[in-house]
């Protein structure tokens, strides 16, 4: 799954992770350097966009490529250390990580990693969940691994930023981050599309509104992308951690009283002007994807304006 910084793709990923048949990695990438995400050859700070070259290993967008290849290959022997260190540290966040945490507390490194490599290879899905890589990468894992398949996971950039903001994840310059951000999200899309003709039934672009309003029919499109089965049990839970009616259980986590109500609490939470600024910043992708800018602060202030169409993307 290649998507971005408060996206829903935890909910998305532990959606996918419900099936027995998954084995499935959280954001192996998270110690690296922060507030950066990866091309093919560069790193970009996420709050301006501005790029660079890479200095050091862990700066190394070829380092990137080949941890992400051996993880989803099941070769956990040959990873850069810190993925390691944060498997332990993000055990709650994936059953195989869980397990590699817990052989960890009486076994040797090598032991573990032979336990987890087994295991990886029982299960027929591979799953990696990461918001540090673009599409660009993503394209380039597509043809070193034949069978391999890529949801690409979007969210209103309005919604995105503003959970970012609250997180203090970005800087507090609402343009710049938004230019900085829709352009970045435009590239992947743009990749995405022409992968798509590359790559025919092997890419799934979804929407974290859409999970969101309609939990249980997206449930459906995404184990149908990824061939697995849907159970009662699983859908059971799907509705569970969407419609709780329970207290949000954290910043970071899953369950939702009304997922809706998160997706869309940015309307009540962003002022007119920043939602302008986003909107002005954000046009061209918009147009890509089907989201919608608001005509005027009324508009903006109706909460029966859809914020995009249903069917562009």
């Amino acid at each position: 799954m290649v998507t971005y910084l408060r996206s829903g793709s935890t909910l998305t990923a532990d959606i996918i992770e419900q099936s027995n048949d998954v084995f499935y990695v959280y954001e192996p990438l998270h110690s690296f350097p922060q507030q950066i995400y990866y091309t093919e050859t560069q790193i970009c700070n996420i709050s301006t966009g501005d790029c660079r070259h890479p200095e050091n290993e862990l700066e190394d967008p070829n380092v990137v490529k080949i941890n992400l290849f051996n993880i989803l290959t099941c070769q956990f022997g040959n990873l850069t250390q810190r993925i390691y260190f944060d498997m332990r540290f993000h055990a709650k966040r994936s059953k195989a990580m869980n397990q590699y945490d817990k052989c960890r507390n009486n076994e040797t490194h090598d032991i573990c990693i032979e336990q987890l490599e087994k295991l990886c290879h029982q299960k027929p899905i591979k799953s990696v969940k990461e918001i540090r890589i673009t599409m660009e990468i993503a394209n380039w894992l597509m043809g070193v691994i034949p069978n391999l398949k890529i949801i690409h996971l979007l969210r209103d950039p309005r919604g995105m930023l503003a959970s970012q903001k609250s997180g203090h994840f970005i800087i507090d310059n609402a343009p710049t981050v938004a230019k900085a951000a829709c352009n970045r999200f435009q590239r992947d899309v743009l990749v995405t599309h022409k992968m798509s003709k590359i790559y025919p039934g092997r890419i799934k672009l979804i929407v974290y509104e859409e999970i969101a309003e309609n939990p249980v029919q997206t449930l459906n499109k995404l184990y149908d992308f990824l061939g697995l089965t849907v159970s009662q049990n699983i859908t059971n839970y799907v509705l569970n951690i969407t419609r709780s009616g329970k207290e949000n259980n954290g910043y970071y986590n899953v369950v939702r009283s009304d997922s809706v109500k998160t997706a869309y609490k940015w309307r009540s939470n962003l002022n007119w002007q920043t939602v302008q600024q986003i909107d002005t910043e954000c046009k061209e992708f918009y147009e890509l994807t089907g989201f919608k800018a608001f005509k005027n602060e009324l508009n903006y202030q109706d909460t029966s304006f859809k914020t995009r169409d249903d069917t562009v993307y």
